[in-house]
């Protein structure tokens, strides 16, 4: 009878499973299976019959609430009871739920989380006549089918997660989005706090909510509720930020070799941040001055944090690119390059010309389009960025159009943009003079730019 790795016993695999005759026959045995774990096993059976045989479902409800009267008459104190009423007259509204176990494969509401959003939109019933009331009502047999999922084998079980999943996008397409985002926002939040940032199960209900505003917005005209929209979408867009801070802070020193950072995490998150801040950037011409306030500290912080991914990628060389994509409506969108996010992160403060390991700025990237957005050259440009600085390949912006038969003057007056501290340092690498150990190492620095 002991559990496995993902915290489940023979008699849950069994009720998982809808094997009720391996239920019964474990049950019936008396010495293997304890009170409590029979009622767990009674309810996810019940549960595992919702998808399958609503009528039979109830029936094992009913059976599981019976043995939760006894168990609470009897003084087996497993669970936290919260008892309204007189339980000796049947008013048993057992209020969910505290488990004295503390595994990451059974974590439970806890009492004091019963006014959090999660609790508000989603509550376990509690008495007989409740349960009689989910007769013949489909979705709220089903609701209440993933309640038990998520308290017997918690919120990191397989199956808890396909049936989070499933019941998210079945929210959303009937255009319940509150339910849909307070469901998985309470997942990824249990997640995060319990989970390795390196388990894919961490990141999975950040890109679902990603993905379903993105897919809102792109594919439909904004709502009338849109201050739903901004305030999940702020929640979303902090959250990704403190997981950058996590990506971030698991730098490690490895004898003989200089600083190194686990990307893993950074390379895929660091795009979801780019995507929720493409989605604000859309928000915003409907937003007060307090909402506006609120993003751009949002983005401040993030800028501030510097983040890069694992080919020195920042945020600045994502707002240029193309190959940042996402998915709406089963379609591939390619919302980026991005001038409104371009201005948003400039506003707060960003590098305009920040180097990948390639030797690539913002501008290298938007000289490498086949057509380059010439407001986004603007804003570059007069940000400070420098249009002879070049690459690891000796490549500058000038010289990438060139390969694709445009002239420089064709998008912009380099006269306009070129200072005459760009024209020295690019006459003394022209000429080869003997700049190293000669000038000051931030002078260094910007002649090897040029």
């Amino acid at each position: 009878m002991d559990a496995d790795s993902c915290g489940e016993t023979p008699i849950l695999t069994a009720s998982c499973l809808g094997h009720e005759h391996i239920v019964q026959h474990l049950i019936a045995r008396g010495d293997l299976i304890s009170k409590e774990d029979e009622i767990n096993a009674l309810e996810l059976l019940g549960s595992t019959f919702a998808e399958k045989k609503p009528r039979h479902c109830l029936q094992v409800l009913e059976t599981s609430y019976a043995g939760k009267v006894v168990q609470s008459r009897t003084g087996i104190n497993t669970r936290q009871y919260f008892i309204a009423g007189d339980v000796t007259a049947g008013v048993a509204a057992i209020l969910i739920l505290k488990q004295n176990s503390k595994s990451i494969h059974n974590i439970a509401i806890d009492q004091n989380e019963y006014q959090t959003p999660f609790n508000q939109y989603f509550k376990e019933i509690s008495t007989p006549l409740q349960l009689e009331k989910l007769q013949g009502n489909t979705s709220a047999i089903d609701t209440h089918s993933l309640l038990v999922k998520m308290r017997v084998l918690g919120l990191v079980h397989r199956t808890t997660i396909d049936a989070i999943k499933g019941k998210g996008e079945e929210f959303a397409a009937n255009g319940q989005l509150k339910e849909c985002f307070v469901l998985w926002m309470y997942t990824l939040e249990t997640h995060q706090r319990i989970l390795d940032v390196l388990n894919p199960k961490r990141f999975f209900f950040l890109m679902s909510l990603t993905n379903l505003f993105l897919d809102k917005v792109f594919t439909q005209p904004l709502p009338s509720n849109i201050l739903l929209y901004f305030e999940e979408s702020m929640n979303l867009f902090e959250n990704c930020t403190q997981e950058i801070i996590i990506g971030i802070s698991r730098t490690q020193r490895i004898p003989g070799v200089k600083k190194t950072l686990d990307f893993y995490y950074l390379d895929r998150i660091i795009p979801v941040a780019m995507h929720l801040m493409l989605l604000l950037t859309k928000l915003k011409p409907i937003l007060l001055p307090v909402q506006i306030d609120r993003v751009k500290d949002a983005v401040r912080k993030l800028v501030k944090l510097n983040p890069i991914d694992s080919k020195g990628v920042s945020l600045m060389h994502f707002s240029c690119a193309t190959s940042v994509f996402c998915r709406a409506e089963g379609a591939t969108v390619f919302p980026f390059p991005s001038l409104e996010v371009l201005n948003l992160l400039l506003e707060a403060g960003a590098n305009p010309c920040p180097r990948d390991i390639f030797g690539n700025t913002p501008l290298h990237i938007l000289g490498k389009h086949r057509k380059v957005p010439g407001d986004m050259l603007e804003a570059l440009l007069k940000a400070g960025a420098h249009l002879d600085m070049k690459n690891a390949q000796g490549h500058s912006f000038e010289s990438l159009r060139a390969s694709r038969g445009q002239k420089l003057r064709q998008l912009v007056n380099p006269v306009h943009h070129t200072s005459l501290q760009c024209l020295a340092a690019a006459s003394i690498r022209r000429h080869g003079i003997p700049y190293k150990g000669v000038l000051d190492k931030q002078l260094e620095r910007f002649v090897d730019f040029h």
